[in-house]
This record gives structure tokens, C-alpha cells and sequence, in this order.
């Protein structure tokens, strides 16, 4: 079996990769006007049940449940395309280590694997790594420890990402995303994979380009 062109390999996985963080991002922008449109209702046409005493609330408790689920969501693409991204470069250039040999955090695996082994020219400010380590730290928070920053080591990696970004995260030391930071982390995920397969499509010339500013 003829093994696939390195230069299409990246290309291809970059657009699947592309279309299903464009589909986070449709996703949220389409439940954000969901949300609206029900909070409309409940200002104007809301009311008390008498016989249970309760108001409709849909629109006030689901939102920040559904923007960490999208998070996760994110995140785990996010490890899906680093991991991949690591097997083909171990492949093609016949790498002697694998991906989980080499020791630290996922971001930090990776850094060392792709751009110190593999030597992808992968041209990112140290700014857009601590975005990028900061968004899978609120991964792990969310995943590993509720949610509570008071129980998490890297809680200052967070709160310096959402200061950073002037975005809102906590409230009483838990983590508690509006839709702006949704947002926020599905473009950061895209900018730096976007970086890592046009670093990919450099280092593996061919039919397929990066992208053109």
C-alpha cells in the first residue's frame, strides 16, 4: 500500500479539522439566539405556576452548563489533532521517539515533540502558547476538579489568561463560562492548529500551501 503524499495528509486533515471548530462555533452562536429568544419570553410572557410555584428558568441555568460542555468538547478536539498531528510526523520523518515518551503536559508534550524533534517551523508568539496551555488548563479544571479553582494548581495560569483576554471565568472560585469565552477558546484552538498545519504544510511541500495573509 502506497503510503499518502505528507503535503495532502496535513492539508486534508486541516480542513476537517477546520470545519468541525467552525461547527463549535455555529453551534454556539445559533444556542446563544435560542437563549435570547427564551429570556425574551420570560420577561414578557413568563409567569408564576400557582399550584407549584415555579418559574421557568431554562434560559438562566443551562447556558453555563452547555458553554463547559462545549469547552470540553473543544479541548478534546484539540488533543485528538495533537496526538494525530504527532503520529504522522513520527511516520513520515521515521522519528525515533513517540508522542507519549516525551514527559510534561499535553501542550508542553507537544511543543517538544513537533517543534523540537520534529522541527515544524511553527511560527507562534509565546503569547499564543500561554493561550493555548491557559485554554486546556480550564480542560483540566473543569474535567479533573469541578470546576473549582480553589482546588486546582494551575488556577493562576486561568485567571492570568482571563485577564489577559478581559474575559469573565469564575465566580466564587468556580469556573463559570459566558459565551464570549466560549468563543473565545474555540478561536484560540483554531488559530493555533491553524498555525501548527501551515507549519506542517512548509515543512512538507507540495500541491497544498498555507494559508495566504
Amino acid at each position: 500500500m502506497t503510503d499518502i503524499d505528507p503535503n495532502l495528509l496535513f492539508f486534508g486533515n486541516w480542513v476537517d479539522a477546520s470545519c468541525r471548530i467552525e461547527d463549535i462555533e455555529n453551534f454556539l452562536e445559533q444556542t446563544s439566539s435560542a437563549y435570547q429568544r427564551e429570556l425574551t419570553w420570560l420577561e414578557e410572557e413568563g409567569h408564576v405556576d400557582l399550584d407549584i410555584e415555579f418559574v421557568p428558568l431554562f434560559a438562566e441555568t443551562l447556558p453555563p452548563i452547555l458553554y463547559m460542555s462545549v469547552v470540553i468538547a473543544a479541548t478534546s478536539l484539540l488533543e485528538q489533532e495533537l496526538r494525530g498531528i504527532s503520529q504522522a510526523l513520527r511516520k513520515t520523518l521515521e522519528l525515533p521517539l513517540s508522542f507519549n515518551d516525551i514527559a510534561g503536559s499535553l501542550i508542553e508534550r507537544f511543543r517538544k515533540y513537533a517543534i523540537g524533534l520534529a522541527g515544524l517551523p511553527v511560527n507562534l508568539q509565546q503569547s499564543d502558547w500561554q493561550d493555548i496551555l491557559a485554554v486546556y488548563e480550564i480542560r483540566n479544571c473543569l474535567v479533573h476538579a469541578g470546576g473549582d479553582l480553589g482546588a486546582f494548581a494551575k488556577a493562576d495560569v486561568i485567571r492570568t489568561f482571563a485577564q489577559r483576554r478581559q474575559l469573565t471565568v469564575c465566580r466564587d472560585e468556580r469556573l463559570e463560562l459566558e459565551k464570549a469565552t466560549a468563543e473565545a477558546i474555540a478561536r484560540v484552538i483554531f488559530v493555533f492548529l491553524e498555525a501548527v498545519y501551515d507549519a506542517a504544510l512548509v515543512k512538507f511541500p507540495g500541491h497544498y500551501g498555507p494559508r495566504k495573509i
